[in-house]
């Protein structure tokens, strides 16, 4: 027996956030880099990119509070359920902490941190970067795994279960779709 699809779609504004963060996280991964020159040669792409994730946080993080999703599919178990809550949340708070902590140890490293045109303040004084920053680098790994794993529960979700809930956030085809 067949199990239903579930067809509601998240709001496009959620779609959009959600395949903009997976770009810009992707990337500010692929421009990190580390060590004593950091000092001298500042890593500019890499910190506008982490402060793009971090801007783009705010709406998704109110939107996902205020609009929620779509109803989850629970016929797979409450255990299954259990893990695409925790990941989300998991993924939610490395979202939150990777940008703060990267300013954070630029900021200890005395470096600016610009973004958009505005140079953002201080949050830290200087010295040396401190264990903050080797969990900048830790959790940066960690999102990578974890969206990762995202990605591979819906590939599973689409060709395994047949459910549709990658459906569910692809952005549509079709411009009279209901969201």
């Amino acid at each position: 027996m067949k199990k239903e699809i579930l067809m509601r779609r998240y709001p496009s504004v959620v779609i959009a956030l959600h395949w903009a963060m997976a770009l810009l996280i992707l990337a500010a991964y692929l421009t990190s880099e580390g060590g004593p020159h950091v000092r001298t040669n500042p890593p500019t792409l890499h910190f506008w990119l982490g402060m793009s994730v971090l801007a783009l946080f705010v709406p998704r993080f109110i939107s996902r509070l205020v609009q929620g999703g779509p109803p989850a599919d629970n016929s797979h178990g409450e255990l299954l359920a259990l893990a695409t809550r925790a990941g989300h949340w998991a993924l939610y708070a490395l979202i939150l902490f990777v940008p703060l902590s990267g300013w954070y140890a630029a900021s200890r490293l005395g470096l600016a941190v610009s973004f958009l045109g505005f140079q953002l303040p201080s949050i830290a004084v200087d010295g040396p970067p401190g264990f903050l920053a080797d969990l900048h680098q830790l959790g940066g790994n960690a999102i990578l795994i974890l969206a990762g794993l995202h990605a591979l529960m819906a590939l599973w979700h689409q060709f395994i279960f047949k459910d549709g809930t990658l459906l569910r956030m692809l952005p549509s085809l079709r411009s009279n779709s209901p969201d």
